[in-house]
């Protein structure tokens, strides 16, 4: 059984696994993440943070993903191993 933490905790170069999300996200955007593949037992891996470190870029299923540390925060991962 791997940790649990929240995605803006992901480090850079690091891979996770994703969970659910978290009481407090608005429905709109779970919706709209849950359509972009934030889906249980998903890969995920942080592959940069900009300069202001306000906003991640994430990979998962084949493609490059922006996102903001205040909506990340409501996403729910399981640290993997990274291969």
């Amino acid at each position: 059984m791997g940790i649990f933490f929240t995605l803006d905790c992901l480090g850079v170069g690091r891979s996770a696994t994703i969970y659910g999300f978290l009481d407090g996200i608005n429905y709109g955007v779970k919706r709209r993440l849950l359509e972009l593949g934030f889906v249980k037992d998903t890969i995920i891996k942080t592959d940069n943070i900009s300069i202001l470190k306000d906003v991640m870029l994430f990979e998962l299923n084949g493609y490059l993903l922006s996102l903001r540390k205040n909506i990340a925060k409501y996403i729910l991962v399981m640290e993997s191993e990274t291969k």
